[in-house]
């Protein structure tokens, strides 16, 4: 996610102020850094060959990755009719790979936050409702508070062991959801669905954050079957959208930490087939000029990233120019069309598909590892660090403290601004082949891993030789 993160709090109108006087400074220095970027991308200045021997850097050097005990795939149905309304039915498919005995299921089901009228995301125009939840067939208990849903299990879920739980709910989305959400006839149903949490020696479910991903999912399998009103165009994370508008479908997408899906309606698609890979930007009329520029920016950045990180997974990638705020999600992006930065934002959102997609952290504990990876990608493709040296604070908070120890004046600065700078400080003495080269190894010994602070300073510290955590002590928190 971007971290254009305005909340409606007051504390964030000074940031607005700022961002306000020096947007034409940033809109010219990006516009300048993007075109420059793109001109050597086309010449060839810019890329190199995939290297396939890069990981020899790390003779010796064992990844120790996070193991999730918990698996999840899912077979979704999703109804729409005529006045907004969905209904669904999530089967998920449960496995217990952890050494531990379950006594329940615990599932994120964030639409649930907007419904609660005692919740301080309260929206009036939003409902959720569960009608029922089964197991082997038969009607079983549940508590729901605020987006955490625990099914207590009657007898134990053994290690290796699996069961298929079956949530039937219905749902309006409301207009101001930041992710979930409605703009005019066009739904954009992030989270929409319920979502195994991850097991680490229990289960690591935190709470719902409004302005920041707190969710933390593993990677399964997504089959989706669909009815929607006529008129209305499904776009998700899946291979196999439909090509124009349709009122019934089945799509699927294997080996993902989520599942998103857009509802959309009066909005026109621009392609554009780079490789293998079928570039999709949807937008209204109104739109049609940033969506021309997100459509050339991922052109350019996708086949670039995918021979210096590592090859784009999916067959397609779509972006979603509207009013949602950008957003990363698999095989999809949304992109905030409003202003001058639509090819910052395409990039970063873009970027993520790597970090994020495929190398996974826990977002609420370490955001930093996404989004500061994410971000730096970013100014390193552009030739840009304008972003960082703006939003990044005077005395800022450590990169990996959780979520709940931010403040909303320290999202960007700490998650975003000081990872960058810090990178950018450490490659200093390197040429930019070397520079990509150091992410297309972290990339390829931790692609669908999940990495923690510890096992990417661990990381880093070997790549560069380093002899202890002197370059890490003044940014991490180090145990």
């Amino acid at each position: 996610m971007y971290a254009r993160k305005f909340s409606k709090k007051v504390m964030l109108l000074a940031a607005i102020a700022t961002l306000i006087v020096v947007a034409g400074i940033l809109w010219l220095n990006t516009q300048k850094n993007t075109t420059t970027a793109l001109t050597a991308l086309t010449s060839g200045q810019l890329e190199f060959e995939s290297d396939p021997t890069s990981s020899a850097i790390l003779s010796g050097f064992t990844a120790k990755s996070v193991v999730n005990g918990s698996k999840a795939n899912y077979d979704l149905v999703l109804k729409m009719n005529e006045k907004s309304e969905f209904t669904a039915k999530a089967k998920v498919t449960a496995t217990n790979v952890s050494k531990d005995s379950w006594d329940k299921l615990v599932f994120y089901v964030i639409p649930n936050v907007f419904a609660e009228p005692n919740n301080k995301m309260f929206r009036d125009d939003a409902k959720f409702a569960i009608q029922a939840i089964k197991i082997a067939d038969k009607q079983v208990k549940y508590t729901m508070q605020d987006d955490t849903l625990t099914v207590p299990l009657q007898s134990k879920l053994s290690p290796q062991e699996n069961l298929t739980i079956e949530i039937s709910y219905s749902f309006q989305v409301p207009r101001d959801g930041r992710r979930y959400m409605r703009i005019e006839d066009s739904h954009y149903l992030a989270q929409w669905y319920p979502m195994l949490a991850t097991y680490m020696n229990g289960w690591n479910k935190n709470p719902y954050n409004y302005n920041n991903e707190s969710y933390h999912t593993g990677f399964g399998d997504y089959k989706l079957q669909y009815e929607l009103p006529a008129g209305y165009t499904l776009v998700s994370s899946a291979n196999n959208d439909p090509k124009e508008a349709t009122t019934s479908g089945q799509v699927e997408i294997k080996n993902v930490k989520e599942m998103f899906v857009a509802v959309l309606k009066d909005m026109k698609v621009m392609t554009r087939k780079v490789g293998d890979v079928d570039i999709r930007v949807w937008s209204r009329d109104k739109d049609k000029i940033p969506a021309a520029t997100a459509l050339d920016t991922a052109a350019a950045a996708l086949p670039f990233f995918s021979k210096n990180i590592g090859p784009y997974p999916y067959k397609q990638y779509d972006v979603l120019v509207d009013g949602v705020v950008s957003m990363e999600y698999p095989g999809i992006d949304t992109v905030y069309g409003k202003d001058q930065f639509t090819s910052l934002y395409t990039t970063h959102e873009l970027a993520h598909q790597w970090f994020y997609g495929m190398v996974s952290n826990d977002p609420f504990k370490e955001s930093w590892l996404d989004e500061g990876f994410t971000q730096y990608t970013t100014s390193l493709y552009l030739r840009n660090y304008e972003y960082a040296n703006r939003y990044i604070l005077p005395e800022p908070k450590l990169s990996n403290l959780p979520l709940s120890e931010l403040g909303d004046m320290d999202y960007a600065s700490s998650l975003y601004a000081l990872p960058t700078l810090k990178f950018k400080e450490l490659f200093e003495p390197l040429g930019i082949e070397d520079r990509w080269k150091f992410l297309r190894t972290y990339f390829e010994i931790y692609r669908y891993k999940q990495v923690t602070t510890e096992e990417a300073v661990r990381f880093i510290k070997h790549y560069f030789k380093m002899q202890d955590d002197t370059f890490f002590k003044d940014w991490l928190k180090l145990d």
